[in-house]
């Protein structure tokens, strides 16, 4: 999933860079400035919504975007509700097509 919505992104025009959990995803924000996050909110060893909880905390003015299929923890219902608590910019639904993306993350860096 990480690979085809890298090649979105770049295709679209983006710059993109990959992590493979929740932990590492904080870990590159500590690094460097990304204009928008693209986030899952099921990663391994921190979970999206723990890491959306600590953008809030840390960079409140940074664009999230949620991606999520549901889980066997909380409905599609329950993740909207808390993205929206945290301020996501948008949820997507898996599986969403890759205008969608494009869209969301035009939306996401004000265009």
């Amino acid at each position: 999933m990480r690979e085809a919505l890298d090649l979105v992104l770049r295709q679209a025009g983006h710059e993109a860079v990959l992590t493979g959990d929740g932990e590492a995803a904080l870990a590159s924000l500590g690094d460097s400035a990304f204009d928008v996050l693209v986030l899952d909110i099921w990663m391994p060893k921190r979970g999206g919504l723990d890491v959306m909880k600590a953008i809030t905390e840390n960079w409140p003015e940074m664009p999230v975007i949620v991606i999520s299929g549901g889980g066997p923890d909380a409905t599609l219902e329950n993740v909207t509700a808390v993205a929206d608590l945290y301020g996501a910019i948008r949820v997507l639904y898996k599986p969403f097509d890759d205008e969608e993306l494009v869209e969301a993350v035009a939306e996401a860096l004000g265009a």
